[in-house]
Order: C-alpha cells, then structure tokens, then sequence
C-alpha cells in the first residue's frame, strides 16, 4: 500500500499558538532609523498641513472687485461692436401693475440690451423676484439683460480664468440673442 499523505511531527509543536499581547514584543525603537527618514517626515508633514482646511473651510480664492469685472463685461461687448451706457435705471416689470427700478451696470437703450454684475451692495435692488423677471424678459422680450452673480469664491482670478470666464459668459449670451434674431 502507498502512503499518499505522510505527517511528521514539528520539534517543538505541540499546539497551535496565535500571538496575543504576552507573547508579541515590541520592537526596540530606532533613532537611526528616525534620524535617517527625518527630512522625508518633515516635508511630507508640511505637505499635509497644507492641505488641511482651515476652521473647516477651505479659503475663498480672491476675486476680481466689481470694478475689474465691469471693465472686463464692457470690453467683451465692445468686442462685438456694442457700446454700453453705464449706471441706467431701467423699469423691471414685476407682475401686473408692480414695477422694479433698478440700475444696471451697463445698458445699451438702443438695442435693450445690458448687464448687471451683482455683488453684495446689489442684493437688496436685484431680489429673486426682479431676477426672476429679468430671466423672464430674457425669454420673452422686449428687454434682455445679462446677471452675473459674484459670490465669494466662485470666480477665480488665477491665471486670468475670470476675465476669461466673463468674457466667456458675455460670448454666450450674446449668441443667444442673435440666436433669437434680437441683434
């Protein structure tokens, strides 16, 4: 008869032993070791202090003022050859006999067409419902008035990426009105 599985006896093996904490020894500390890997510790702590937020809350990027970003709006129109008057009070009808004054940043009377950069002084004038309005009129006529929000942090102005976000926008909007046969 062949013996296809044969067992021998282990010195010093009596019983399965898994290591619990009386058996596990802790290793000698090494401050060669440390000493050697210090300067790698140290630049991958400064990396990961870094990247922490602060107070929760990652810094908002700066942002143009309204001056920089009304100047950029006004060149992208100038661009496609549309002159604007700024500062115009323009009537923004609200329902049936209520009506809104507003001043918008840049207006053209000409061809009813304008911008309003909103930033934080502009909140009080422009509410949801006169911007409710105006996305109204933007659809329907007879006025089209181009809003851009400007909330903390959700322009940046790295590497010129506003200026070419708002010209961007300026672009689009313009293209929908000749879209719409307005210009």
């Amino acid at each position: 008869m062949v013996k296809m599985l044969s067992i021998r006896p282990l010195r010093r093996y009596d019983l399965a032993k898994y290591p619990f904490a009386g058996r596990y020894q802790v290793p000698p500390l090494s401050y060669s070791g440390l000493a050697r890997n210090a300067v790698a510790i140290a630049a991958l702590a400064t990396l990961l202090e870094s990247c922490i937020p602060i107070a929760g809350k990652l810094p908002a990027p700066p942002m143009l003022s309204e001056v920089d970003a009304r100047a950029t709006i006004v060149k992208a129109f100038a661009s496609q050859n549309i002159a604007l008057t700024p500062d115009q009070q323009l009537a923004i009808p609200l329902g049936s006999d209520d009506v809104a004054i507003v001043t918008a940043d840049g207006y053209n009377d000409q061809l009813r067409i304008g911008f309003e950069y909103i930033t934080s002084e502009d909140r009080h004038e422009f509410t949801e419902q006169v911007r409710q309005s105006i996305d109204k009129s933007n659809l329907e006529g007879p006025q089209h008035i181009l809003t851009i929000n400007a909330q903390p942090g959700c322009l940046n102005t790295q590497d010129n990426s506003t200026e070419v976000h708002l010209r961007q926008v300026v672009n689009d909007f313009l293209a929908s009105l000749r879209a719409q046969g307005v210009i």
